[in-house]
């Protein structure tokens, strides 16, 4: 049937479902909901499933020792992988190529490394280091919770796991690897109504200076002096923190988050889901909030670039539904399994998360597949929709004439 012959059908049921609503003064359905969707709780992991274990596999230490397949991402977000063969880096989408030399260099600048399908987690926060390298280590999960009572003793500051943000405290799996049960620092949500980083850092020093630390050794200075305890950046105090408030266990980087708005914080600085991670999730947030011409800022909102960023909304039940639709709440932003399900009925779906996808495809990680109708599909739907607008207006002519 030639679409000239299905347009001429189309035209002739929607001017009968048009006199039959103007006879009887009823409307006809205009569509109906098919989204389901089904709750997967995780099921909580006990500490008793969690086993301390090294990585397998060390960097190379030179470029001919680069094993086959060893991938990197780089600081852009694109995903290289070596082939030895030919000697040569190539990214994921495979329209970028690096020398070995120079692959080399950015691979061991990354933080994100995999050799023989292991990820290699080089190390926690880097805030404090001397030549030598860090000082500062990844924290076991199950040293979370009494590094964090530390903190809590000697600053007097209570944080709840709530206020544990990223993935501080969450990364639990089974399977025993150190770096699936571990994180790289201790991110704390810090209400500046309760505490300024001048008191904060006040509380640290005196700890610090009961242990006998000079007041020279204390405080960070800039790029002089790297190897101190306290580092005042921005919106953050960090503290190298003994892990479980003893030094014999090395020190994990402690990431004091000040913030007017807790609340808005702990659902910007959410951590990820095995497939896709904090950051992942902060991208598609930024992209969607573009394709509505507005700006996700994580210290702000919602911000109007068109009004000097102002700000549109700071609550995660407003955020939601201006970023999601109608219907969307708190919970539909958690991951960006969770949005996208709930964003997929939008009608400028692909337009929203185009930027979030080509950033994805970079990286290396799948991404959902462009939802691609066909005009003969449009025309189906649109047929089998006034077929039961028809079938409903038939029975209301017919009650009309029957009254």
């Amino acid at each position: 049937m030639s679409n000239k012959s299905i347009n001429e059908i189309l035209s002739s049921i929607e001017d009968f479902i048009a006199r039959a609503q103007a006879q009887t003064g009823f409307a006809a359905p205009v569509g109906w909901d098919t989204r389901n969707s089904k709750d997967n709780p995780k099921k909580k992991l006990t500490k008793d499933v969690v086993k301390k274990t090294a990585p397998a596999q060390k960097m190379p230490r030179s470029p001919e020792l680069v094993n086959d397949r060893t991938s990197f991402r780089d600081d852009n977000g694109t995903v290289y992988k070596f082939n030895k063969k030919d000697r040569v880096w190539i990214s994921a989408d495979k329209k970028l190529s690096l020398d070995i030399a120079s692959g080399y260099k950015k691979l061991i600048k990354s933080k994100h490394v995999k050799i023989m399908g292991e990820e290699i987690i080089k190390e926690g926060g880097n805030v404090f280091k001397t030549e030598q390298g860090p000082m500062t280590q990844r924290i076991a999960t199950n040293d979370v919770q009494a590094s964090i009572d530390f903190i809590e003793k000697i600053t007097g500051l209570t944080y709840d796991e709530e206020d544990w943000l990223g993935t501080t405290g969450k990364k639990n799996d089974p399977d025993g690897a150190f770096e699936k049960n571990s994180s790289g620092d201790l991110d704390l949500n810090t209400d500046a109504s309760k505490i300024s980083k001048a008191q904060l850092i006040a509380k640290l020093t005196v700890w610090l200076k009961r242990q006998g630390i000079d007041d020279t050794e204390i405080m960070n200075v800039g790029r002089k002096k790297t190897d101190g305890w306290i580092h005042d950046a921005g919106d953050q105090v960090h503290f190298r923190t003994p892990i479980a408030g003893n030094s014999k266990n090395g020190f994990v980087q402690t990431d004091f988050m000040f913030t007017d708005n807790p609340e808005f914080q702990r659902g910007a600085k959410r951590g990820g889901t095995p497939q896709y991670g904090g950051t992942d999730r902060a991208i598609l947030l930024s992209s969607i909030a573009r394709g509505r011409g507005l700006k996700f800022s994580p210290k702000f909102g919602l911000v109007d670039p068109n009004k000097g960023d102002e700000v549109v909304a700071s609550n995660w039940n407003e955020i939601a539904p201006v970023l999601l639709g109608k219907g969307a709440t708190e919970s539909d932003t958690h991951t960006v399994e969770t949005m996208l399900a709930f964003l997929k009925k939008d009608p400028n779906y692909e337009e929203l998360i185009a930027p979030w996808k080509e950033t994805m495809a970079k990286a290396g990680k799948e991404v959902p597949e462009a939802q691609v109708e066909s005009l003969e599909d449009k025309q189906l739907a649109r047929i089998k929709a006034l077929t039961g607008a028809l079938l409903n207006s038939s029975v209301m002519v017919s009650g009309a004439f029957n009254r």
